[in-house]
């Protein structure tokens, strides 16, 4: 069985669901154990069934603390965990102070998982987990407002964890354009979302005990920081709390190498929360930007088709011909896929690219279409044949202004 902790590492929530929704895991180990299973999801994927199964040495990593003895009762420990993950098994939605909308995908109240039973199988004792239908709208067709989180697990509080997903949801919509962003939120809002209502009617208990710890434990995450914080009183009582957000050491070292958040395989590897601007994607060569388009227009996550598929060709033989590579392993992926709407194609193609599809079962009979098409085009096409060749190695951008130099030639030509 795979190590659940070896694959994708980056779980995605609507920015809905991760700024306003109460989360009935509060110990850090279940939200830990909830933000790996959600990675495990397709977000493109939207007829998936959202399910799969999770061997008990996985739940043991997070449940047992680092260098401690695996005792007789081991079974059981796990066995309790997984009850105590039940009981809490449940999401709710409260208007908001600051947001009307809480309540656009739930009523008061939703399910988590819908399955997470033991089994026994030859690879020993593993549970069957399956998220509930409740879950679809906030984990699946993430296109925009939408939070990327890598999984941090070197976080022992429940709370701030459930924070950092609720800053990071913040930070990342406003980052583009402000180094620093502000979080202002009411104590009330804080708390419920922490859930933690009226258990500590004292500010200073609250502050001391959760506040306090709480972005300790983010800003070491390396995953955000807060850089400063400031409480803020209406009359005689502290209201709100207002923060101001950086991105965190792994974040900044991401954005200077253009590497993700987490060490993770070239193949697995979905350069999290990254949104290609227009400059990136006049940067791609001239058949990359086509194939880029090309599979955009098909639905695929601008992020993953720039960074994971058409600069990552399987053979120098697609080097500027790289929309015509796409295009008909698109085509050949068609005949095999059982999808017939836009959204769930769009997923299943990115799945067979990124599980080596086209590189393995596919890859003898795509190059070989593409190499009788070149000779195609060379023989029956010189012309065109030789500006391909003469712009293959052209950035979009320097394709668009060798082109319009070409037709202010050609229209001086004609005079």
């Amino acid at each position: 069985m795979e190590d659940l902790f070896k694959r994708s590492e980056i779980a995605r929530f609507t920015n809905d669901f991760a700024r306003n929704a109460e989360i009935g895991f509060t110990e850090a180990r279940q939200l830990l154990l909830f933000l790996a299973l959600v990675s495990q999801t397709n977000p493109q994927d939207e007829g998936e069934e959202m399910t799969g199964i999770l061997n008990v040495r996985e739940i043991e990593r997070l449940i047992r603390k680092k260098g401690a003895k695996k005792s007789g009762n081991f079974y059981s420990e796990i066995k309790i965990f997984i009850e105590k993950m039940l009981m809490n098994n449940y999401v709710r939605f409260s208007p908001s102070v600051d947001d009307k909308n809480a309540k656009k995908y739930l009523k008061d109240y939703g399910v988590i998982f819908d399955r997470l039973q033991v089994m026994q199988g030859g690879e020993g004792t593993f549970y069957q987990y399956r998220f509930h239908e409740d879950m679809r709208p906030h984990i699946k067709m993430l296109k925009e407002n939408f939070v990327s989180l890598a999984i941090p697990k070197g976080m022992r509080s429940g709370h701030g964890i459930r924070f950092l997903m609720l800053a990071k949801s913040h930070h990342s919509r406003v980052r583009a354009f402000k180094k620093v962003s502000v979080l202002e939120i009411a104590i009330t809002d804080l708390v419920r979302i922490l859930g933690i209502e009226n258990k500590y009617p004292r500010f200073n208990n609250l502050k001391v005990r959760v506040i306090e710890p709480m972005i300790k434990e983010v800003n070491n995450s390396g995953l955000l920081r807060v850089q400063k914080h400031e409480y803020i009183r209406t009359g005689r009582s502290i209201s709100h709390i207002k923060f101001n957000l950086t991105d965190g050491i792994l974040t900044e070292e991401r954005n200077r190498l253009g590497a993700p958040d987490v060490k993770q395989t070239p193949a697995k590897r979905e350069k999290a929360g990254f949104v290609p601007t227009s400059e990136d994607e006049q940067q791609l060569k001239r058949g990359q930007y086509l194939a880029y388009k090309f599979l955009t227009e098909k639905g695929c996550i601008p992020g993953i088709v720039h960074r994971q598929i058409v600069v990552k060709m399987p053979s120098s033989e697609c080097l500027g011909w790289e929309d015509v590579y796409i295009e008909n392993a698109w085509g050949r992926f068609e005949k095999g896929t059982k999808h017939s709407e836009k959204k769930g194609k769009a997923g299943a193609f990115v799945k067979w690219w990124m599980n080596g599809e086209f590189k393995d079962r596919h890859f003898s009979e795509l190059i070989e279409e593409l190499v009788a098409y070149k000779k195609k085009v060379r023989n029956d096409d010189p012309k065109r044949w030789e500006n391909r060749m003469k712009v293959q190695d052209m950035t979009n951008s320097e394709f668009m202004a060798w082109y319009e130099e070409e037709k202010r030639n050609f229209k001086k030509e004609r005079e």
